[in-house]
């Protein structure tokens, strides 16, 4: 090698040193930007429990006792839809049964069960309540608690208010 080709050869290499030393190679490929997310839209406002309560309709017995029960915090607690199925657990007179009913609106469907020991404490209460079709999307079930009156996956809400403390009466009925 001559002496020129080895300073075009180091100056090359130089040139080259330099070049990756400045950034000479291929640029970071860009961060890719976010993809857009879709708002999600608010839920649609939930049902007026309140206006429930204030129906006209409901028995004068059960509109007394409005003040202790605190029903529409109740019903907006257990946040019932029109057009779901409400199974209420040990319904006694029906009381609840009556909100829920209306908060299922014409669609939706109430089952209040209560033992069958208890048909004698409620029977014509119940009967009353639900006389004319007054309540058309409720149904009486008179089963045990073993043996509930409703499919697997069929029911979108269970309650079960003023009941559990009733439990005595098992032996006491049977």
């Amino acid at each position: 090698m001559t002496r020129n080709t080895l300073k075009i050869t180091g100056a090359s290499l130089l040139a080259l040193a330099f070049a990756t030393a400045c950034g000479g190679e291929a640029p970071a490929p860009a961060e890719p930007a976010p993809a857009p997310v879709a708002e999600t839209p608010a839920p649609p406002p939930g049902p007026d429990y309140a206006s429930f309560v204030a129906s006209t309709g409901r028995i004068a017995e059960d509109t007394a006792k409005d003040a202790n029960r605190k029903p529409a915090e109740v019903l907006a607690f257990t946040k019932i839809q029109p057009g779901q199925t409400v199974f209420e657990l040990e319904a006694g007179a029906g009381y609840y049964t009556e909100l829920f009913s209306l908060a299922a609106g014409p669609t939706g469907k109430v089952i209040m069960q209560a033992p069958k020991e208890f048909e004698g404490f409620y029977k014509d209460a119940l009967a009353a309540r639900t006389k004319d079709n007054r309540l058309a999307n409720v149904t009486v079930s008179w089963s045990p608690f073993d043996k509930l009156d409703a499919a697997d996956a069929s029911v979108d809400v269970v309650t079960w208010f003023q009941g559990p403390h009733e439990l005595y009466c098992a032996k006491a009925c049977g």
